[in-house]
């Protein structure tokens, strides 16, 4: 045990400021996040041991896990006697790791040492029997390691999936919807196990799993986006998974990254089964190698930066005994720094160093980082522990490297980026002097002093040296200055045209040159077919037509021309015309470059493809990314070529751009393949056509096309690509075909992949008389026209009549509506997918669509607009542009009433959601700041000796010879006999729980009383877990925001009773603890013409559990409260004051405390099971 204690299973921190829904690699039980709360980020690794051991430690808890057992089984996947060979029948027919195994190591956690085996067993299992080791082992690592996923993203695609795959009802999914991230497991096996199988699924395997989780990047990533093919994926995998060792379970907590185990168990079980996997000596001792292994996994993978691809590379390839002595540090991959022991004071340091000599160093202040030099420093790479790779400081200290490092060509420096220290005269600090461990010491101290390689400033206000060990007198640092970043697109017309000028463009475009060649690219009598040579022998676009394109931006009509008929060309002649046009869209629609990163790795590339010189090299990096094409183009001409490259074509471009999200994306990091990458693409471009000049600048997004002009010349090649007849007139319906792309790309969500797909699929004709909007994909909004003044507006939207909209403060949105409100996603232009908004406004809508299934929804929030009791504002009422104004406005009028719902934010911004207009509203009732009402009136909360807590049961339930077996609150109670108090009904009445209520004055009757209600619903209800589950969860966890439910039921109790207006407006006023009073005396009033079912405790339990405005103070009430308080009240009577105590439950104003009802709890467990007659029954 005292072992077992020493294994802490994690212990890590978090970043104080940065709140986010993320979970480990693994966490066992945990704390159950809220999943519509902001949640706290949760470590992303709990560590198993993160507790320094010492070598006997670790030697120690190896032989516990390995001690040899007699009686285990060979075939057991957790027994130390554990044979590959014998247990083959675990692994069942196929070639690669099944799930089901892995389920069975997350199965049974119950001890550390025991799993540790299962695991170790488990890879051991892997490196026998599967048919690709490496594929196997890199997918088990994947799923248990490096990982972070953001919960409430991933939530909502497991939960469609999980419907999907099982066919929940729309009740349950609303349900499981709600659930916290760590019950959804629960929900899943429950609607697995409910489903009937009609044929056997294939076998789920781990590969499969890892293969989800490695395309959809929300699966690894908490800051990505979850891409619409997540819950397609996720469904693929649970529909192939079976209940049987709760197999689905664990598939949807390894998805969530919640599988429980720790990186560093997972690498103790790793190294383990190396140990066991090689044959070994007899003088070997099995727990001593397992802690060698242990220590040499660990550096292997720190020295390949935690890359699970390059590690399991590393420990298959190397001999488990080779191991230790083997580096794996390679220039370009980080090589992560080891955790360091902390002592509490100085003479245990000194203890723990030993006797032999140890090197000092000067404690630096700075920020410690790792120097990547290649090519003799030609390349350099910064590393840190804060940013990761660090090319702004790479372009610093390159220069500063330069011919200083004595003939090595690639190593790795620990290096300190420091502020330069003050000249110190005098000695050095005594703590600093005082370390002297060994002989040698004072010479080592000076040598190190003097080893400095050189300063360099940062820019700005913040200068900083690279220093190996010393701090000495530096020489002044160079500043250089800092380098805007190069805009995304150079936008060659994004001012708005009107139709006229679209249509005058057009013309000019295309306007008939007799004398142009129906094979010029630029010519607007251009034929694809008559221009086959162009293309060339290939079957895909060649790169080479593009530079001819992009040769011709000079004259905009001409350019616009020449990438039109690029397109009509590919679309006649390329084998794949879907891959063609959406690569080429791709080059340069949605992307954005970090030029700073990616110009390092194209001089990289350059200077490897075409052999510069160290010297080029530099000069180079030096230059502005502007210029790096020319560069280019000059190494290429005066490189000889000695045999044909296969020509480049634009799909191999955008395959590489599509590979590595720095090409796409500013706020990505280059990985470590792009280099090579770029370099297989310039060693295929060519000097012809400055194609290689061309292929920098795509490559660099400065290509000079802009969006607009892409889709233009797109609409135009439609248009061409179509037989036309003789009167059409082309420039109009080239202008048609512009408004249609731009409206189709904006219906996809700027999807380029969609958008080809739908324009290749639609005749040109009919493309303006489709919609491609879909469920699920953000509509992109138009941009609007801006204009001076009032006059110019009313000039350009005519004499036709106009439907003028308030203007409403607040933020559109969009409102994707699926499965008739029980599937909600909400878009938005700052937000994108808007998750915390879709839980608040999914109750909002469901049952609220009048038989609509599917539907997107422009709405606004906003908050609520004051009562404006004057005319309408004189700009707003101006607006008068033709007859009919009259009946518009009136039209507006009727609009300004059309509003979806309105509902209150926590704190104080509250939110409405409105589809059209904001005509007058009812003002929101104000009640005075009033004190939250106490969740639970204690009635005892003091804490009691032993002595005091037997005196108080004995009072409790002294025999009295004259109580009747068949009073509620009497010590002799018998279930038995007073079954005539339950009724005819079979599960618990309500009225039995008032009668309790009633007897609070005296508090040993009441404990009584509640005892003896629990031992009758033990003994006659038919759901007795239900029941008792219902009665605890009426007083137990609640917090009740009174305000808005004393609005609800003010307006529950008028609607179920008939309060007149006068007596609904001051119940309104009243305290929320006068409520009740007034139920009851409306109760009261009403004749009740027919006898409604009894009221139960389930019933008032049920209300509560839908509506969290009855369980959370600062949950929102939903549109279905009122109605459900007002089925409770209506079936409520007035006899022993039931309404007047359902109101106050409802309230959470009951008067039961916790300790009471857990007391009688306990008193009723007791005296429900049969007793000796010597036990004593108060200290029972």
């Amino acid at each position: 045990q005292q072992r077992q204690l020493q294994l802490q299973i994690v212990k890590q921190k978090q970043p104080a400021d940065a709140p986010a829904d993320v979970v480990p690699a693994g966490s066992g039980e945990q704390e159950e996040p809220q999943v519509d709360e902001a949640e706290a980020e949760v470590p992303n690794e709990c560590e198993l041991e993160d507790a320094v051991w010492s070598l006997e430690e670790q030697v120690e808890s190896a032989r516990a896990a390995w001690s040899s057992d007699v009686t285990a089984s060979m075939a057991d996947i957790d027994s130390p006697s554990f044979d590959p060979i014998a247990a083959a029948a675990l692994w069942g027919k196929g070639s690669r790791l099944p799930f089901h195994l892995l389920a069975l190591v997350l199965e049974d956690r119950s001890s550390e040492p025991r799993t540790l085996r299962a695991l170790a067993n488990l890879i051991r299992l892997l490196l026998h029997h599967s048919s690709d080791r490496q594929g196997d082992l890199l997918g088990l690592l994947c799923l248990l390691n490096g990982r972070q996923v953001a919960q409430r993203l991933v939530h909502r695609h497991l939960v469609e999936a999980i419907s999907a795959s099982f066919g929940l009802r729309d009740i349950d999914t609303q349900t499981a919807k709600a659930l916290p991230p760590a019950e959804i497991a629960n929900a899943a096996l429950v609607a697995r196990q409910r489903q009937r199988t009609l044929f056997q699924q294939r076998r789920l395997t781990v590969a499969d799993v890892a293969a989800v989780i490695h395309e959809n990047a929300a699966l690894r990533d908490s800051s990505a986006k979850a891409t619409c093919s997540l819950a397609e994926g996720l469904q693929k995998l649970l529909v192939k998974s079976v209940a049987t060792d709760r197999e689905i379970w664990h598939l949807v907590r390894v998805l969530q990254n919640m599988a429980g185990l720790s990186t560093a168990s997972v690498l103790r079980a790793l190294a383990h089964a190396l140990v066991l996997a090689d044959p070994q000596s007899s003088t070997m001792d099995l727990a001593e190698a397992m802690t060698h292994a242990e220590d040499s996994v660990l550096r292997s993978r720190g020295e390949v930066g935690a890359h699970n691809g390059r590690l399991v590379e590393a420990l298959l390839a190397c001999k488990q005994q080779a191991l230790s002595g083997t580096s794996f540090v390679r220039c370009g991959t980080q090589v992560l720094p080891m955790k360091s022991e902390l002592t509490t004071n100085l003479s245990e340091a000194l203890e723990r160093l030993g006797t032999g000599p140890v090197l000092a160093e000067w404690l630096l202040e700075g920020e410690r980082a790792q120097v990547h030099v290649r090519r003799a420093g030609t390349d350099v790479q910064v590393f840190s522990a804060d940013h990761g790779e660090w090319c702004e400081r790479a372009d610093e200290l390159g220069p500063i490297l330069l011919g200083r490092l004595d003939g090595v060509a690639d190593c790795v420096l620990e290096v300190m980026l420091m502020k330069p220290p003050k000249v110190n005269k005098g000695p050095p600090p005594a703590a600093t002097a005082a370390v002297s461990t060994g002989p040698g010491n004072a010479e080592q101290q000076q040598q190190q002093q003097q080893l400095q390689i050189v300063k360099q400033k940062r820019p700005a206000d913040a200068s900083v040296d690279v220093v190996l060990a010393g701090a000495g007198e530096q020489e002044e640092p160079q500043v250089d200055e800092v380098e805007a970043e190069v805009p995304n697109e150079c936008e060659l017309e994004d001012a708005p045209w009107s139709l006229e000028e679209q249509l005058e463009s057009a013309r000019a475009a295309w306007a008939s040159d007799g004398t142009a060649s129906s094979e010029d690219i630029g010519s607007p009598s251009f034929d694809p077919a008559a221009a086959e040579a162009l293309w060339g022998k290939g079957d895909r676009l060649p790169f080479r037509l593009l530079t001819l394109v992009l040769e011709q931006q000079s004259f905009e009509p001409r350019a616009v021309r020449a990438l039109a008929n690029l397109i009509r060309l590919l679309l006649h002649k390329s084998s794949d015309r879907q891959g063609d046009l959406l690569g080429l869209i791709s080059l340069f629609h949605g992307r954005q470059v970090a030029q700073r990163p990616v110009h390092r790795q194209l001089v990289e590339a350059i200077s490897a493809s075409f052999g510069l010189k160290d010297i080029d090299a530099q000069t180079a990096k030096a230059l502005p990314p502007a210029e790096l094409a020319n560069s280019a183009l000059v190494a290429r001409q005066r490189q000889r070529t000695l045999f044909q490259q296969r020509s480049l074509t634009v799909a191999d471009v955008a395959a590489v751009i599509h590979e590595h999200a720095t090409l796409r994306e500013s706020n990505a990091k280059a990985t470590s393949g792009l280099s090579d990458s770029l370099q297989k693409l310039l060693v295929r471009s060519v000097a012809t056509d400055r194609e290689t000049w061309h292929l920098v600048r795509v490559l660099q997004n400065m290509a000079g096309l802009s969006k607009p002009f892409v889709l233009r010349a797109l609409a135009h090649a439609l248009v061409l690509a179509e037989p036309r007849s003789p009167t059409m007139d082309l420039a109009e319906a080239m202008t048609h075909a512009e408004d249609s792309v731009l409206r189709s790309r904006g219906e996809v969500g700027a999807h380029n992949g969609r958008l080809v797909e739908a324009l290749l699929a639609c005749k040109q004709q009919a493309l303006s008389g489709t919609s491609f909007v879909r469920c699920g994909t953000q509509v992109l909004p138009m941009k609007s026209e801006l204009t001076t003044n009032l006059s110019e507006a009313l000039e350009r939207l005519g004499t036709g009549p106009v439907l003028a909209e308030w203007l409403l403060e607040g933020e559109r949105a969009q409102v994707h509506v699926r499965r008739a409100g029980t599937d909600v996603q909400v878009f938005s232009a700052d937000h994108g997918e808007w998750c915390e908004r879709a839980d608040e406004l999914g109750p909002i809508l469901l049952g609220r669509l009048d038989g609509v299934a599917d539907c997107v929804l422009e709405v606004m929030l906003m908050k609520p607009p004051k009562v404006n009791k004057g005319p309408p504002p004189a700009a707003t009422a101006a607006v008068s542009t033709g007859p009919g104004n009259a009946e518009q406005q009136q039209q507006q009028q009727q609009q300004q009433q059309l509003q979806i719902v309105k509902q209150k934010r926590p704190a104080d911004a509250s939110v409405d959601v409105v589809l059209a207009g904001a005509g007058e509203q009812e003002e929101p009732q104000v009640d005075e700041v009033e004190a939250e009402v106490p969740n639970e009136c204690e009635l005892e909360d003091a804490p009691w000796s032993l002595e005091e807590q037997l005196e108080s049961a004995r009072a409790a339930w002294a025999s009295d010879g004259t109580a009747s077996s068949e009073d509620i609150g009497s010590p002799s109670f018998d279930p038995a006999a007073a079954e005539a108090l339950w009724g005819k009904g079979d599960r618990l009445p309500f009225r039995l729980l008032t009668l309790v209520l009633e007897q609070q004055s005296f508090e040993p009757r009441a404990v009584r009383a509640l005892a003896n209600l629990i031992r009758l619903l033990l003994h006659k209800s038919s759901d007795r877990q239900g029941d008792l589950l219902g009665l605890i969860s009426l007083f137990h966890g609640r917090q009740v925001a009174q305000r808005p439910v004393h609005r609800q039921l003010v307006e529950a109790i008028s609607a179920s009773f008939g309060l007149k207006d006068i007596d609904a407006q001051t119940a309104k006023a009243l305290p929320p603890a006068e409520l009740a009073n007034s139920a009851l005396v409306a109760r009261q009033r009403q004749r009740t013409l027919f006898q409604q079912r009894s009221l139960t405790v389930a019933d008032v339990a049920a209300v509560i559990h839908e509506h969290a405005t009855l369980r959370e103070s600062n949950a929102k009430a939903t549109s279905g409260l009122s109605d459900s308080l007002q089925k409770l009240l209506v079936r409520s009577v007035a006899t022993d004051r039931e309404t007047w105590h359902l109101v106050r439950v409802l309230q959470n104003m009951a008067g039961l405390s916790k300790p009471f009802v857990l007391r009688a709890l306990a008193h009723a467990l007791v005296l429900a099971e049969p007793r000796s007659p010597t036990m004593d029954l108060a200290e029972a």
